[in-house]
């Protein structure tokens, strides 16, 4: 089902160009609530219409001056979506919208020092606050009490805010108790078992993304933030860290104020929640603001088993498997031993920030006298490491893994895949919005980049929500890949409409068929924040009428 904003009763107007969305405020809503969102930027002066893709989201304009209402339906599961403005001319770039299950306020200045920070009188909740100036800091007081657990949650530059912030805990006295810089990328998440009862100060600054010369608290017009406070139930990682799919199977979660034993709760995982061709699944629980995810395979799974850290003591793997590991504590190093015949080829996964974890994985091919062979770090263009190698000669190898910084604990969970390497292919778009005019032509470029030598030929393209009278052609792909011009093809009674699209390209010589949808990377350069949601299969196609403009409406897929 497709949730947008439709233009209705609306007079046609002239030519604009697309929305351009500069800045949001709230980033974000509560469940269950109508968030009041503005927006700045070139939003032009004809209607505008939204989209989100969480199932029963509305977006409509809420008077002038890029004020917006987000409609939230109350099951909507908490956690980041995509979000769109649309005009008669296209759209604006997606940008991450966070859905809380908190109530939800707004920061309150002044609250710039320990002597004038703004009173929470209740928790749980969630702040929507800005960094107003150079050097701003924003304060708050809670009320703790002895053995509660205090959870802060600071979420700015996954939402796509230039900023790195950092929390810090004083006591009512202003001694710090606690700092946190990181803790889910570059945002901060801290968490303080409180010894004694009082009132604590919570202050959230903000360093300057991509990293300045001089090292100062930062702030302007854009710098926004969320802010969750509560001493509840948090998910911080699951383990084992995937399941086999189609298979029902159990899981451990850690976290903080979690209701099982040593902060570990089971977590049953039910086989409906773990099928369909997706790479991922998401664990939820009631009344808990977070969600994890979990990954899916298709082969053998076991879980890693300690003592593993020498090669005399390494777990011994028969590939193709995935390993459920994890690095226990600092300086952990796990090893696997796997015999091998000469020339015979190898791909090694392994995953860890993919799952959200704190990870930055570093994989290593020993031989017997554990002279290092090989050795890959970040490249998947992520904090997760991808090998093919050949062995040498016919004997016995080990992989070691371990993190970047000689970092563990319960968090530092990981997804290791072993064996042949597996024939496939990507598929990419630049290009994250597509306009075609009523009784034109236009096309819609995509990159499929063969993997382990497959060949493209047998690659069939099939794009996903077009409106009626609007088709797409499709050439024939070249066995190495390369660009492929889609054109899609409104007919002279096609109406002008918006609507969110997918290509999809399939490899049906597979079984089941390889499907690959075309992804665009919303933040592709190295000094862009990783967002959430940084890549998405969520392309956004326009159809106008060209010079003047009739109303567009937002329709859906007729079902089959």
């Amino acid at each position: 089902m497709l949730l947008a904003l439709a233009l209705l009763g609306c007079p046609a107007w002239s030519r604009a160009e697309a929305p351009v969305i500069e800045s949001m405020f709230p980033l974000g809503g509560q469940a269950g609530t109508t968030a009041k969102v503005t927006f700045t930027g070139k939003l032009g002066p004809g209607p505008i219409g939204g989209w989100v893709n969480f199932p029963g989201g509305v977006v409509k304009p809420d008077g002038t001056n890029g004020n917006f209402q987000i409609v939230i339906p109350t099951n909507t599961p908490p956690g980041p979506y995509l979000l769109r403005l649309f005009n008669t001319d296209g759209s604006s770039r997606p940008r991450i919208f966070m859905v809380g299950i908190f109530p939800e306020i707004t920061e309150i200045e002044p609250n710039d020092s320990v002597t004038k920070p703004q009173a929470i009188t209740n928790l749980p909740v969630t702040i929507n606050g800005r960094f107003d100036k150079a050097g701003d800091v924003d304060l708050f007081a809670v009320k703790l009490a002895t053995g509660q657990t205090l959870v802060a949650e600071a979420v700015a530059n996954m939402l796509g805010s230039s900023i790195d912030p950092a929390l810090t805990l004083r006591d009512a006295a202003g001694n710090q108790v606690a700092f946190a810089h990181d803790g889910i990328g570059l945002d901060a998440r801290l968490a303080y078992p409180v010894s004694k009862a009082g009132t604590y100060i919570v202050q959230l600054a903000g360093f300057a993304y991509p990293p300045a010369a001089d090292v100062r608290f930062v702030g302007g017009k854009s710098q926004f933030y969320r802010l969750m406070l509560t001493t509840g139930a948090y998910l911080r990682s699951s383990f084992p860290a995937g399941l086999a799919r189609g298979q029902a199977g159990s899981v451990q979660l850690n976290g903080w104020n979690l209701a099982g034993t040593n902060q570990v709760l089971a977590h049953p995982v039910a086989a409906a929640a773990v099928t369909g061709r997706v790479d991922f699944a998401e664990i939820t629980r009631a009344a808990v603001p977070n969600r994890l995810r979990l990954a899916l395979g298709d082969g053998a799974e076991v879980l890693e088993i300690e003592p593993n850290d020498t090669r005399e003591k390494a777990q011994k793997i028969t590939p193709p498997v995935t390993v459920n590991g994890r690095l226990d504590r600092a300086g952990d190093v796990d090893r696997f031993a796997f015999s091998a015949r000469k020339g015979e080829r190898f791909e090694f996964k392994l995953l860890a920030g993919t799952l959200g974890g704190p990870m930055d994985s570093v994989l290593v091919i020993e031989d017997a006298a554990g002279k290092e062979l090989a050795r890959v770090d970040d490249s998947a263009g992520d904090t997760d490491a991808r090998l093919v190698w050949a062995a040498t000669a016919e004997t016995n190898y080990f992989v070691a893994v371990r993190d970047l910084f000689s970092k563990g604990g319960p968090d530092f969970v990981y997804r290791l895949e072993v064996g042949p390497p597996a024939p496939g292919f990507t598929v990419a778009v630049d290009t994250h919005a597509f306009a075609v005019q009523v009784g034109k032509t236009n096309e819609l470029k995509l990159t499929v980049t063969p993997v382990n030598g497959y060949a493209c030929t047998n690659l069939q393209v099939v794009v996903e929500g077009l409106p009626d009278e609007v088709t797409a052609q499709v050439p024939k792909i070249a066995a190495k890949g390369g660009e492929v011009k889609v054109s899609l093809i409104a007919s002279v009674d096609a109406e002008p409409s918006n609507q969110p699209i997918r290509v999809l390209v399939v490899a049906p010589e597979f079984k089941p068929a390889k499907v690959r949808p075309a992804i665009f990377t919303v933040n592709a350069k190295d000094t862009s924040p990783e967002l959430f949601i940084n890549q998405t299969d969520a392309l956004w196609l326009t159809v106008t009428s060209g010079p003047a403009l009739a109303s567009p409406v937002v329709k859906k897929k007729k079902k089959k």
